[in-house]
């Protein structure tokens, strides 16, 4: 995770009072999709979950596998392919040159690499560094998970996103749907606001962006025209894929869920 994933210890969720959960009895869960083409422009972001990184004809760039290998799938390029079922991978390349070393890769040439998160729904709230009044306006209403329910809170989101979803509705293509199951991959963390398309240097900074985007579904841009850092957002993803062996992972994931609030209810505070 990106290195500023220090545990909050609160978390925050504010929402039109049009869908204040104790009225309403749901608490939305968007896909990436969803948020894409959101209905409201401020929180529309049309490349959410997406990174490119360029890396130049300047300078190797030595990368240790962890970070490497997100980049090009153990020396694999020029290819287009699906990472656990929930991501988009491709790599636009002509003059690249891939050593392998000890525990790490070096890469020299040039190269377009992009990644796109698919298949993901996310759960988005806020994790205040600074005074949670000047974060959201409007009439809204808020409530907060305790930091020592995080662990529980995200439990049992995965076990109401996996109840929501069926082989036989996200996996139309198989001929005995009833033989898979659905595999969720729960991560959360802090989303960390910076270029969503940045070179890949023998520096600081070029590795960082290695880093990037090895998270992508944690990054977001910064500064104008939305300033999407004054959310201090920290996201639950949950990446959905078949767990069938030989199946092909291409779930059709709805645009949202509305998961019952009621088995979240001990939790949440307002």
């Amino acid at each position: 995770m990106l290195p500023t994933n220090t545990p909050p210890e609160i978390l925050f969720k504010s929402v039109d009072k049009r869908f204040d959960p104790r009225d309403c009895g749901t608490i939305r869960i968007g896909s990436l999709k969803y948020y894409r083409s959101h209905y409201d422009e401020s929180v529309r972001d049309t490349e959410e979950g997406c990174v490119s990184v360029r890396l130049s004809k300047d300078a190797p760039v030595t990368l240790p596998d962890a970070l490497a290998n997100p980049l090009f799938f153990n020396g694999m390029t020029k290819d287009t392919r699906t990472r656990g079922g929930h991501s988009k991978f491709v790599v636009s390349s002509e003059k690249m040159v891939l050593t392998k070393g000890h525990g790490e890769w070096t890469i020299s040439g040039e190269a377009d690499f992009t990644f796109d998160s698919q298949n993901t729904l996310i759960f988005c709230m806020t994790a205040p560094l600074r005074k949670y009044k000047d974060t959201f306006k409007g009439d809204r209403i808020h409530w907060r998970v305790e930091s020592e329910d995080l662990n529980e809170f995200s439990f049992i989101l995965t076990m109401l996103v996996k109840s929501h979803l069926s082989p036989a509705s996200l996996f139309p293509y198989l001929r005995n749907p009833t033989m898979g199951d659905i595999f969720i991959e729960t991560e959360m963390g802090r989303v960390v606001y910076t270029d969503r398309h940045p070179a890949l240097s023998p520096t600081p900074s070029g590795y960082f962006a290695a880093l990037t985007f090895a998270n992508a579904p944690f990054v977001k841009p910064s500064g104008p025209p939305k300033h999407f850092e004054r959310e201090e957002e920290f996201r639950f993803c949950f990446h959905c894929a078949a767990n069938k062996a030989g199946a092909k992972t291409t779930p059709f994931i709805p645009e949202h869920l509305d998961v019952p609030f009621a088995p979240l209810s001990h939790i949440i505070k307002f």
